[in-house]
């Protein structure tokens, strides 16, 4: 494995624990209540790595960054 590749796997678990981190702050820690299903949060992931990709070109964010995003994801859930 070339340290590229190497990089880009630490990255991706890197964005994995961070939406991870997120998610479970967000609906557990703040709310008090259960996390969504897999379902919505896969849709999560989707659409937190596509915000990411077209205003930064990669998915380098923080926690804080994700968690900023869930208002965002209601609003887009509604626009279904």
């Amino acid at each position: 494995m070339t340290a590229d590749e190497e990089g880009w796997i630490e990255g991706m678990a890197d964005f994995y624990s961070a939406v991870d981190d997120a998610w479970a702050y967000a609906f557990v820690m703040s709310l008090g209540t259960r996390t969504p299903n897999d379902v919505t949060k896969q849709k999560f992931i989707e659409f937190v790595s596509d915000t990411l990709m077209s205003v930064n070109d990669d998915l380098s964010c923080s926690t804080d960054d994700i968690i900023n995003m869930i208002p965002d994801f209601i609003e887009y859930l509604g626009d279904w």
